[in-house]
């Protein structure tokens, strides 16, 4: 029997950790990328778009961060019955705080008209927070599922998803 060391466990995790989390990086750039040719009212409407969906995503997923501490725990302590019961508890709480943030997001002209946008790029803001507000159920799921497979010694197959979506 071969003994694996701490380095090399460390290594067998947090090598697709880190690749999934670079593949996340570069969507973003490809994002970036594409938007290039955009005008620069719709780069405006892009771009604080972006800010106001950033700021209600990454509030209500900080939520779900505690996912995998908890899991990780029973795993540790040998409850594997208890993983299946936190896992269910964190979907419903993404699909919870998911409808919440789309009816945030929704409400695009409200956060137009608080940002003092432009007619023309509250336009373009209203636009890019309803395509928004349709992902961010889907998107939370995902980030439980993520946070599931981190906590199980599994990122293998966050890592293949995160790059299948480049």
């Amino acid at each position: 029997m071969q003994k694996t060391t701490p380095l090399k466990q460390l290594f067998r995790l947090a090598g697709p950790v880190l690749i999934s989390q670079l593949a996340v990086m570069a969507n973003g750039v490809i994002d970036t990328v594409m938007a290039g040719h955009l005008s620069s009212t719709e780069l405006a409407g892009l771009g604080l778009g972006t800010s106001i969906y950033i700021i209600a995503y990454v509030s209500l997923l900080s939520v779900l961060l505690g996912l995998s501490p908890i899991v990780a725990q029973h795993v540790g302590a040998g409850r594997i019955g208890a993983i299946g019961l936190a896992f269910r508890q964190s979907m419903l709480l993404a699909v919870m705080l998911g409808a919440t943030g789309t009816l945030i997001l929704s409400q695009g002209s409200f956060w137009s008209q608080i940002s003092g946008a432009p007619p023309e790029v509250a336009h373009k803001v209203e636009d890019y927070l309803f395509w928004c507000a349709l992902g961010v159920v889907p998107a939370l799921i995902v980030r439980a599922f993520s946070a599931l497979c981190t906590a199980v010694s599994r990122p293998r197959l966050v890592m293949w998803v995160n790059l299948a979506s480049l």
